[in-house]
Formats: C-alpha cells, structure tokens, sequence
C-alpha cells in the first residue's frame, strides 16, 4: 500500500467523517503503518479519538479552515492557511507521501499541498452542489484548484457525479463509489395505538423542515393515530421549527422533540423514516434505516435514485410540493403499504453489498 495522508475538514464525527473512518477501517491492520491523518487543530477530539482506536499513530493537528462565504472571506481563508500548507508539504516530503485524500469539496489545504508537491490527489465529493452547500463565492476557487493534472474525483452517486460535472469541465478522472452503510439488528415491531414517523438530523433550511411539518399538519388534521419525532439538533432552522409547532395546534400535541441522537435508539421509537431534504448527495439515514427494517420516505433530490425504486422500496417525494409529502406521510400509515417496503429495500440492500463494495475499491485506489 502507498502511503496516504487523510485530510479531515473537521473534529466531528458526522456524514463525511463517518465515512472517513470507514475509509480506514478498511485498510488492513498491517498496512495502517503507512496512513497519515491531518485534522483541524483542536484539543482531545472526538475524530481523532476514532482515528485512535484503530490504531493509528500519524496524527498531526494543525490551523486550517475550508471553503465557505463570500470571494473575500474565501480569500482570507487561503492567507490563513499559508502556515498549515507550508507545514503540511514540509510533512508529505519528510514521511515520502504518496497520495494526499480530501474528504469534502470544501477542504481546499489538500489540493493547495499536492499541487506544491506534485502528489497524486483524491477529493472525496460528499456535498450536492447547490447554494445550501457550496457558495458562489468559493465557486471561482474550486474551479481553479479542480484544474490541477493529478485530481482524481470520487463522487457518492452518479446523479450528484452530473451535478458537479454539469459546472466544473476540470472534473475529468472520476468515479463514483458508493457509501457503506451502517448495519443495525432490525427493529422489532412493537404494537401502539399511533403511527410515529421520523425525521433526524440538522434543524436547517436545507433539510426543509418548513415543508415537512405543513405536510404532516395537512395529514395530522385528518388522522389522529399519527405522531411525527423529530431530534432537536441545532441548525439555522431550529428555533423557527419550535415556534411553527407551539403556535399550531393541529399539531402542537402531535410533534415530540427528542435531544437523543443515537440512530438506534430513534429508529426502535418510529415507524416511517422521513428524509424531506432539498438535496442529498446520497441519503445515508435513509439506507440506514431501511436495515433497521424502517420503511422510508425520501426526497428525490438525492442519489437514492441511482438504486432504489419509487414504490418499491422507498416512497420518493418532491421537496418543494407539500402535497406530495403528505400524501407519502397518507400511504404510509397503511400497514401493508409499510411493510412490502420494508422487505424490498432489506433485499435491495443485501442484493447489492453495500460494504464490501466500498470497502474493495477504496483499497483498490491506494494500492
């Protein structure tokens, strides 16, 4: 195996890191002597903690920040990082270095250090492209550190792999590798007197919570066996969702908050997983929660349409259209309804072997 060094965009361990980590996971114990990992400096983290537990010894902390706002702030943003660059190429030099991987679109220290360096370098595309993720002011930085010869580009799904393609013509050497999924014991079923559907995540705009809650209030007043949970993560949108539930009482009684974060505990509380996002690259919760044996609504801006079908393993919704949420939330408190998708998606999942899928062709790239 090539020596790598991994650049994490930040200390948490979300989407984009949970992915990181099962990037290194599949890296055998024997090879783990030639992974080097670069993190945001920041004292006792939890990602690095994870990085730990494998075993891994290379870890450097240095200040650095990512992509985001305005021209200005991006500007910025790359005078502050000169000391993090100089330090890092300095690091890919002493160690003999082979590849440098980025895991968002937004880490631009990656891409800066290999072109310094001459090394190969593979950007891990986990965000759609639209202006809930990427800024028109970090657009013209992008298209310039795209335009380096040694890129090669690693996308979550064919459909967010055209997103990108559609603005960056410098985005040539690609592939699309798909993301491994969390495997869960499937949740029991255990009889109640109320339907519970579910939505978890980031209380922000671009999760769309607005439209959720007005589609679930149309289908809360004519159904009164229907509850919605929702984890009351923070977000941009996280005081705004309180004051829509307080002040509405179709609803107000209907809606719990829940500040457990624990995937499996909130998949054992629900039903129906709702993912009613403008966009996703992929929908990782979704494939989630169809292991756990929850059946799903998801929003068809996302890359779960490259696999899964409308109506047969999921129930696929327009994000901007209110009625079609709601009528997905109507559909599926029939029981059978949520039943027939639940076994199809169970067996779509195990029919395409998700993990060791991922697993092989990310070794495959630093072999």
């Amino acid at each position: 195996m090539k020596k790598v060094l991994f650049i994490n965009h930040t200390n948490d361990v979300f989407g984009a890191e949970t992915v990181l980590l099962e990037i290194l996971k599949s890296i055998e114990e024997n090879n783990r002597k030639n992974i080097y990992v670069l993190e945001p400096r920041y004292k006792d983290s939890e990602f690095r903690k994870k990085v730990e537990d494998l075993g891994i010894r290379n870890i450097v902390s240095l200040p650095y920040k990512n992509l985001r706002g305005s021209l200005f702030r991006n500007f910025i943003i790359l005078i502050y990082n000169i000391y993090a660059v100089i330090r890092t190429a300095l690091y890919v030099k002493k160690n003999h270095i082979d590849i440098i991987y980025s895991n968002t679109s937004i880490t631009c220290l990656g891409s800066i250090v290999a072109r310094i360096s001459g090394k190969e370098h593979f950007w891990h595309i986990h965000e759609p492209f639209n202006k809930f993720y990427i800024s028109k002011g970090s657009t013209p930085f992008l298209k310039r550190l795209f335009a380096y010869n040694k890129n090669k580009f690693i996308f979550v799904s064919r459909t967010q792999e055209q997103e990108w393609k559609s603005t960056f013509r410098h985005i040539i050497n690609s592939q699309v590798i798909y993301n491994p999924i969390k495997l869960a014991d499937p949740k029991k079923h255990i009889a109640n007197d109320y339907i519970t559907f579910g939505y978890i995540g980031s209380l922000s705009k671009r999760k769309n919570i607005d439209t959720l809650l007005k589609s679930f209030c149309i289908e809360a007043q004519a159904d009164d066996k229907i509850r919605l949970l929702i984890t009351d993560n923070c977000g941009d949108y996280q005081s705004e969702t309180h004051k829509i539930v307080e002040n509405n009482s179709a609803i107000k009684n209907k809606v719990i908050f829940t500040n457990n974060r624990d995937t499996s505990d909130f998949f054992s509380s629900i039903d129906v997983l709702v993912l009613p996002s403008y966009s996703e690259t992929w929908g990782m919760v979704v494939t989630e929660a169809m292991v756990a044996g929850i059946p799903t609504i998801a929003t068809k801006a996302s890359g779960l349409i490259d696999i899964f079908e409308n109506d047969k393993d999921t129930i696929f919704i327009d994000p901007h259209n209110i009625n079609s949420i709601a009528s997905a939330i109507k559909e599926m408190t029939n029981e059978n309804t949520r039943r027939r998708l639940s076994e199809a998606a169970i067996q779509k999942i195990e029919s395409f072997d998700f993990n060791n899928k991922f697993a092989t062709a990310m070794r495959s790239l630093f072999a």
